[in-house]
This record gives C-alpha cells, sequence and structure tokens, in this order.
C-alpha cells in the first residue's frame, strides 16, 4: 500500500452529550494511501458521515487520533487544514444568489490575502476546475437556476479548485445520472493516478466503487474493513458487510456449464436469476459469443441472437 496521507490511531468518533458520549465505532486504525482513490462503503446509519466529519476535523474524536501529512490533524489552524484538505459534504448551498463561479471561486480563499485579491494562479485553478467537470458555459449561471446535477459537479469544482492533496467526498454523485458518475469518478480517480491525490469518496453505489476504487474501506458493526478492492471482494468482505450472499439470484441455478464472454455470460446468469422460469430446462451446456455489440447463444439444439429469445425459449 502507498504511504498513507491521512491515518488515524485508535480513533472512537461519535457525539458528546452531557449526561454520556454516543460513541459510533471505537479503535479506528484506518490508513488513507497517497495517489489512490478509497471508497467507504457501509449500511445507512452506521455512521459514514460522522466518521468523514471526524477525519474532516468537524467533529472532535472521542478518543484517539487523526493524522494529516504526519501532523496530528488538531494542530492544524483552519487555514493549514484548508491548504491540505478540501471537503464536500452532502446538502446544497446556503444561498441561490451566487453564480457557478462565485461558488468554485471559494476554494482559493485559503491561498488569498486578507482583501482576498485573485492572482493569475487563483484565476487559473478555477478555469481548470469549471473545465475538468463541464461547467465553463455554467460560469455564470445562478446556483438557484441549476440543476441538481449541475449544482452537485459545482461543490466538486469547488473543491477541486482548492487544490489540495486530499479530497474527501460524501456521495458526491448522489443527484448524477449514470454517464455524469462514471465521468465524475473517473476524473477522481485521474487525479489520483496523474497528480497522487488522495481522495476519500464515501457512495452506495457498489458497482461504481468496484469499477474505479483503488480500496476500500468497509464500515460495518465490527468496524471498518480495510483494503485494496479486489482482495476484499474476493475474500468475501464485501459479501459480508452487504449480506450480498443472501441476495444472489444465480445461488439458485442448477450447476449448468455457461462458457463464452465473461462480461455476456455475467448477465446472462443475471437475467435466469430474475425470471420465474423452470430451470429444469435450461441446457445442459452454453457458449456465448460476443462480438462488435453482437450476441451469439449457441445450444446443442439452437441458436439465440439475444437473451430475450433465449429466456422466451425457456418459458
Amino acid at each position: 500500500m502507498a504511504a498513507p496521507t491521512l491515518h488515524t490511531v485508535d480513533l472512537t468518533i461519535g457525539y458528546r452529550h452531557k449526561k454520556a458520549p454516543q460513541v459510533v465505532a471505537r479503535h479506528l486504525s484506518l490508513h488513507l494511501p497517497a495517489g489512490r482513490l478509497t471508497c467507504l462503503m457501509g449500511p445507512n446509519g452506521i455512521g459514514k458521515s460522522t466518521l468523514m466529519k471526524t477525519l474532516a476535523g468537524m467533529l472532535e474524536p472521542l478518543d484517539g487520533e487523526v493524522w494529516l501529512q504526519n501532523r496530528p490533524l488538531a494542530n492544524l489552524s483552519a487555514k493549514a487544514r484548508a491548504r491540505q484538505m478540501a471537503l464536500v459534504l452532502t446538502g446544497k448551498p446556503a444561498t441561490g444568489l451566487m453564480s457557478v463561479e462565485d461558488l468554485v471561486r471559494l476554494g482559493r480563499y485559503p491561498y488569498t490575502n486578507w482583501q482576498n485579491n485573485f492572482s493569475a494562479a487563483d484565476h487559473q485553478a478555477v478555469d481548470r476546475a469549471l473545465a475538468q467537470v463541464g461547467l465553463q458555459a455554467q460560469r455564470h449561471t445562478l446556483l438557484s437556476h441549476l440543476s441538481d446535477g449541475n449544482l452537485q459537479k459545482a461543490i466538486i469544482a469547488r473543491a477541486l479548485a482548492q487544490e489540495t492533496p486530499l479530497i474527501i467526498l460524501d456521495e458526491p454523485t448522489i443527484h448524477l445520472d449514470i454517464n455524469n458518475k462514471q465521468n465524475i469518478t473517473g476524473l477522481l480517480q485521474q487525479l489520483c493516478l496523474q497528480q497522487g491525490k488522495s481522495i476519500l469518496l464515501a457512495t452506495h453505489d457498489l458497482d461504481l466503487a468496484l469499477t474505479f476504487g483503488h480500496y476500500l474501506w468497509l464500515f460495518d458493526k465490527q468496524g471498518v474493513r480495510q483494503g485494496l478492492t479486489e482482495d476484499l471482494v474476493l475474500n468475501g468482505s464485501v459479501d459480508k458487510v452487504f449480506d450480498l450472499h443472501n441476495q444472489n439470484p444465480q445461488d439458485n441455478l442448477p450447476p449448468i456449464k455457461i462458457t463464452g464472454d465473461k462480461h455476456a455470460v455475467g448477465l446472462l446468469k443475471k437475467a435466469l436469476g430474475k425470471q420465474q422460469i423452470n430451470l429444469s430446462q435450461l441446457p445442459e451446456s452454453i457458449q456465448i459469443d460476443y462480438q462488435q455489440n453482437h450476441l451469439r447463444i449457441t445450444t446443442p439444439k439452437q441458436v439465440y441472437s439475444s437473451i430475450a429469445a433465449f429466456l422466451e425459449s425457456m418459458q
């Protein structure tokens, strides 16, 4: 694993009350590697937002420490933190009278003087961030006039303009369509690989995390499992956290031999698992060929040009 940009030492997170603290999770020793995209996942209400706010310094730890760039986070001033860490939380900006560019410019304030004078480098950072999320044409549009998706991209652009080595994002793609989800998450991955940034992204989109995340933090009642994404898939940690082993429709399939293109094979198995068909009627072997968007399903008795046609023959 690459050297950590952020790590925790025996961290306990939660909320302080007069009677007694409300503990969310104890004894967390986490490492956020540099130059990698780490996805934080877990069931609703487990405490992901609490963890992220604690890592960002918005909540004080109940016990333990958060370290940023080999310094205790508690020892850094607000301005020093803002030069090391950008934060994107859920929720909309308080004012809709601000333009997209005004919002993105906020990301440069840790670097400006007391008069908030912008240098050429500040203007370039704002222009670059707007281009990265594809909002150049909307730079003068009021936030109140944006769609939810474009508003979310503007919020992300503000964090990008901050040009910090660490970015923490809580559900940044929640209002985006599929294409924009993939584009934004792909952009974050490339920022890690090309600029060495560390990015922690909380998401409920498992497919997105498995596609783009280099590492996973899996948060459940037992704490946080952390590791390379593919390792946590193979050792069953992802299935355990999300209880997928009890929800996989493919488990009901009889032992048949399906060979060919792996992507097409997986989709056929998913389709078979969802259909209420007589599975005993399935052929003993199925060969799938998929090239240039053309599908061919071959069984000992017949050839099909689509999954729908194959399923219909099984009804």
